[in-house]
């Protein structure tokens, strides 16, 4: 990547987890001590975004959000990141009865990057492995970079992730999705 990996995921950081943007109406981004979650109603995303704890405040800040998102009567998810704090928090997370999905990676390339034209095979079975996915990613991207966007981001499986990686792509942070409810 081009980028400083550094500069970018304080941008990241900054951008989508610590200030972020609603993602549609009716969904509300909030500070809760420590926390900064969002809630919505469906199909609204719910879930923690960004926390700055520790050891001492870890525990209490896991059963406030079971605490809110029960009175919201809504299942939520705890987006944590590798370098999350403190070092525990995912096991103090299943401890509280979340489950953790499989881990993906955030990665990020320049748009103008990857924004290349290509085409676009049929998505049918048969055409695995023969760019459908590269297509989509590079259409993304032009429109991306048509409404102003430097970067583009992807929460990549394990699948999705050496494909990015050969478009440009670079790994910034491992996260893995703990869901509640």
């Amino acid at each position: 990547m081009s980028v400083n990996h550094d500069e970018v995921l304080s941008l990241y950081e900054r951008r989508f987890r610590r200030e972020p943007k609603p993602e549609m109406p009716g969904a509300v981004v909030e500070r809760a001590g420590a926390v900064v979650r969002q809630s919505g109603p469906a199909p609204c995303w719910n879930g923690v975004l960004w926390s700055d704890l520790d050891e001492s405040t870890a525990d209490a800040a896991i059963a406030d959000q079971i605490r809110h998102y029960a009175e919201l009567g809504t299942e939520f998810e705890w987006k944590l990141y590798g370098h999350d704090r403190p070092a525990d928090l995912d096991r103090r997370l299943l401890a509280a009865g979340f489950t953790a999905e499989p881990p993906e990676t955030l990665m990020v390339a320049e748009t103008a990057r990857i924004a290349v034209p290509a085409a676009v095979p049929a998505a049918e079975p048969e055409w695995r492995g023969r760019g459908v996915y590269r297509a989509l990613v590079a259409y993304r991207a032009r429109d991306a970079l048509a409404r102003g966007y430097r970067y583009l981001q992807v929460d990549a499986s394990a699948e999705s992730r050496p494909i990015l990686a050969r478009l440009g792509f670079a790994a910034l942070a491992t996260t893995t999705p703990y869901t509640h409810g």
